[in-house]
């Protein structure tokens, strides 16, 4: 569920970049590349600050293996 999640959320901002600016208002492709780097950026350091906060939680809820 979560990595479909992620994976919507990254889709929508290659949607969004290539649609509303590029289509729309015809920015250049240079400025369009370094918004999506920021994107990137954006969705990486959200996907691990989540990771971090709800990975301790569910790692103290698993029971033990051994």
């Amino acid at each position: 569920m979560a990595g479909s999640i992620g994976t919507a959320w990254a889709l929508m901002a290659l949607y969004f970049e290539f649609h509303t600016p590029f289509n729309m208002f015809r920015e250049p492709l240079m400025l369009v590349g370094l918004e999506l780097v920021f994107w990137i950026a954006v969705v990486l350091v959200e996907g691990l600050v989540l990771s971090f906060l709800y990975g301790k939680s569910r790692k103290n809820q698993a029971p033990d293996a051994t």
